[in-house]
């Protein structure tokens, strides 16, 4: 009885002990980013979920508001190998959709091999691409650009993919893309009131439906508009002599606004 005892522990030690050794990774990552162009400002790195030494901004914590250009420049995976694995390539998996909608299919980036690090850490890294414009063929509107990391290796494909949620942020598209005012009749005489500004919209598509303001009306009062046209112009009339402000914003989307 002695003996059977002690071989049942000998057997279940074993057991656990080709367990343990099972689960260590011989492959991995340990830190993402996407590198972004937002309204013309320059590449700027956004780290994933994993380590962030240079305390970079967050991507998942990301909303932009209103931008009226969001380029993708590139992006870039940290992996590290050991005990015999290797890893063989990576990519950034991105796409954009309508904020509150189903989601469509993820579009893969290539992370060629960047360069190699002590202890079998390696960088794959893309920034020479041409930009990808995000915004292209967009309807004005509220959206998500959502990402997650893959790295492929011989032990099975490896992730920052946020358990699973993926890393998301938010930005809004605007319909109005300019507005420009010219004066074309000054006040003849003071206090006669009779000038006259010409204001013209354009829009990034069709015409959507505005609200436009004057500075010198009552805080907060907006006079609608119906777009006929792309560009549209209208006139206002009646005006004094001084120096104003035209706004303009979307009536559906009122964070969307040009001065």
């Amino acid at each position: 009885m002695t003996c059977t005892k002690a071989t049942a522990f000998f057997i279940s030690l074993f057991i656990f002990g080709a367990f343990s050794l099972s689960l260590k990774a011989g492959t991995g990552v340990y830190e993402s980013y996407v590198v972004l162009d937002v309204d013309g400002s320059g590449d700027q790195f956004y780290s994933g979920g994993l380590s962030n030494p240079g305390s970079l901004p967050l991507f998942d914590v990301q909303a932009f508001g209103v931008v009226d250009m969001l380029n993708l420049s590139g992006g870039e995976l940290k992996t590290f190998k050991n005990d015999g694995g290797d890893v063989t390539g990576a990519e950034l998996n991105y796409r954009v959709y309508v904020d509150g909608s189903s989601p469509g299919s993820f579009t893969a980036l290539n992370l060629p091999f960047g360069s190699d690090f002590a202890g079998g850490n390696q960088s794959w890294f893309e920034n020479s691409i041409p930009d990808i414009d995000l915004l292209s063929g967009l309807s004005p509107g509220d959206y998500v650009l959502e990402v997650y990391w893959k790295a492929f290796t011989n032990e099975g494909d490896r992730f920052d993919n946020n358990g699973g949620t993926n890393y998301k942020a938010t930005f809004t598209v605007c319909g109005i893309s300019d507005v420009t005012a010219t004066v074309t009749a000054d006040e003849t005489c003071a206090g006669f009131e009779d000038g006259v500004v010409s204001v013209s919209v354009a829009f990034s598509g069709s015409p959507v439906p505005i609200e436009g303001s004057l500075s010198f009306l009552p805080p907060g009062t907006w006079i609608p508009l119906t777009p006929t046209s792309n560009p549209f112009v209208f006139t206002i009339d009646n005006l004094p002599t001084g120096t104003f402000s035209v706004s303009v914003r979307e009536a559906s989307n009122t964070a969307c606004v040009l001065s």
